[in-house]
């Protein structure tokens, strides 16, 4: 569809673990309408080993908003970080309640 907006993803979990290349991600690749929103609630999250969270776009649409409504996100030191992408004029929000915790390998 030209100039439509993509689906969203909305995930609500008590631990939420993306690692090992696991995505959670929207995409407008080569689409005029903007990527869906990524939404995250957890009491615990945990990003490492090449896990993304994020929205990107490619065409000529913007990524969609990235927002992290969580207690801990806990992450490996040296990845840029559990929200790595919002571009293409998206926002990207983090409410961390207890903190944002890096780990060395």
């Amino acid at each position: 569809m030209v100039g439509a907006k993509l689906g969203e993803v909305a995930v609500t979990a008590c631990r939420l673990t993306v690692a090992d290349g696991g995505v959670v991600q929207t995409n407008s690749e080569q689409a005029s309408g903007a990527a869906g929103n990524v939404s995250i609630q957890a009491g615990n999250l945990t990003v490492r080993d090449g896990g993304l969270i994020g929205s990107s776009a490619t065409g000529s649409g913007p990524a969609g908003n990235l927002h992290l409504d969580v207690g801990t996100i806990h992450r490996d030191v040296g990845e840029e970080g559990p929200a790595r992408r919002a571009a293409g004029g998206a926002s990207a929000a983090v409410d961390a309640v207890a903190g944002v915790h890096g780990h060395g390998r």
